[in-house]
């Protein structure tokens, strides 16, 4: 029987080690700041398992087309070129998974030493270990296609295009396995997308491997015309690709029904998500000095919302007093603070005005109480050199013109 000769260079140790080795310092690098975070959120380092093959994957499809761009031509009536192309394909796609998930270990592990509600997404994880198989088999269909190492940059810049089509916006979310926006704690990738995007990975890994053994079974043979097997799994993926770019399926759902956690500060109730549980003192010592300062918070806002609580808007009683504060591992909690005082000054009441508009002084007034309630006021603010008694009173009178945009300058004490 004649057998598929076996290559010299580049079926070597180095030709997976290398490459796996710069998937795991590209994976574990990508990580760092995230494995700072005091209080991460499952459902986003779940996210991070198909995020990261932006640029694992490229680096995997391009060495396995390197690798079998340089295999020789099996021998005239070989009948072992698809049992080699199965040996290969377990080989990389080991040893690439293998150092995408030992890149990742740590931040797995500062997850369920820290996270404080949830849990690990396995189907999400999944998806993008598939997203890594699947192009190691397309890479290395590319190289037997090709039958030259040379197609190993084309390769690479055809897996990220696919995540830049992923980047780019919904459109492709079902196919390309990273998306333009990660989810946070109260919501989830809907299971829909994610069962799809298992599923097409899936089979084009499946169909990849079909394609790469027939591919090296006819190398020796240099045929031109593709055959009916090829074209007809070619067409199923196009196929199931159409799916979702016909319907595309939603890409998060907020959590119904999230628990939550309460404290009052200044007569105004902030609450956030039993996942931001252990920030909830940070945010009110954060909240306080606004709050406090503004001397009737409590009349323009009923309460401060984490928006890892959205999925409970629809039961508030009154949604136009409920602000909702970003609280994220990646965001400094002062960092919506203008928020809170754009709100209790008016400031959203003035905005869409041009510098000609009626409401011009207004506005102005309405900044210029914004950073005093910030405690940012610098010489020139009107409010600046009066007593916080004065201003607490200007506030209580004129309550009604800074919730319409209707402050004078004429008002000030």
């Amino acid at each position: 029987m004649t057998r598929y000769r076996a290559p010299r260079w580049p079926a070597t140790p180095l030709a997976v080690g290398v490459p796996a080795g710069v998937v795991f310092v590209v994976t574990l690098l990508s990580t760092t700041d995230m494995l700072r975070w005091r209080f991460p959120e499952w459902v986003t380092v779940s996210a991070q398992f198909h995020q990261l093959t932006a640029f694992t994957a490229p680096v995997a499809g391009a060495a396995a087309t390197y690798w079998s761009g340089r295999l020789p031509a099996p021998d005239r009536g070989d009948t072992t070129a698809h049992a080699v192309v199965r040996r290969h394909l377990l080989l990389l796609t080991a040893g690439f998974v293998t150092a995408y998930l030992l890149g990742l270990a740590p931040l797995t592990v500062v997850a369920a030493l820290r996270a404080e509600t949830g849990h690990a997404e396995p189907l999400v994880m999944l998806s993008g270990v598939l997203a890594l198989v699947a192009a190691t088999v397309v890479g290395y269909l590319i190289g037997l296609l090709g039958r030259t190492a040379w197609f190993a940059p084309v390769t690479f810049l055809l897996l990220l295009a696919v995540a830049v089509a992923g980047w780019s916006g919904d459109t492709f979310a079902g196919l390309a396995p990273v998306l333009h926006v990660v989810p946070a704690l109260g919501q989830r990738e809907s299971t829909p997308l994610v069962l799809y995007r298992v599923t097409f990975l899936a089979l084009v890994a499946a169909v990849g491997t079909l394609l790469a053994a027939r591919a090296a079974r006819e190398r020796r043979a240099r045929r031109s015309a593709p055959s009916v097997q090829a074209v007809g799994l070619c067409a199923l993926l196009l196929a199931v690709a159409s799916v979702s770019l016909l319907n595309q399926p939603a890409l998060f759902v907020l959590e119904r029904h999230p628990p939550v956690a309460c404290s009052d500060v200044a007569r105004v109730q902030l609450c956030v998500h039993t996942g931001h549980r252990g920030r909830l003192d940070d945010l009110a010592d954060s909240l306080a000095p606004v709050l406090t300062a503004h001397g009737a918070a409590d009349r323009r806002l009923g309460r401060i919302y984490d928006r890892a609580l959205l999925g409970l808007r629809q039961d508030l009683p009154d949604d136009q007093r409920t602000l909702w504060y970003e609280v994220h591992p990646a965001v400094p909690l002062r960092a919506d603070l203008p928020a809170v005082s754009a709100a209790l000054a008016g400031v959203h009441a003035c905005t869409g005005g041009g510098p000609e508009d009626q409401h011009r002084e207004s506005h102005l007034l309405a900044l210029a109480l914004q950073q005093w309630l910030e405690g940012a006021a610098d010489d020139h603010n009107p409010f600046a050199q009066l007593p916080r008694e004065s201003v607490q009173h200007f506030i209580a009178r004129h309550d009604k013109a800074i919730a319409d945009c209707s402050l004078r300058i004429e008002y000030l004490p």
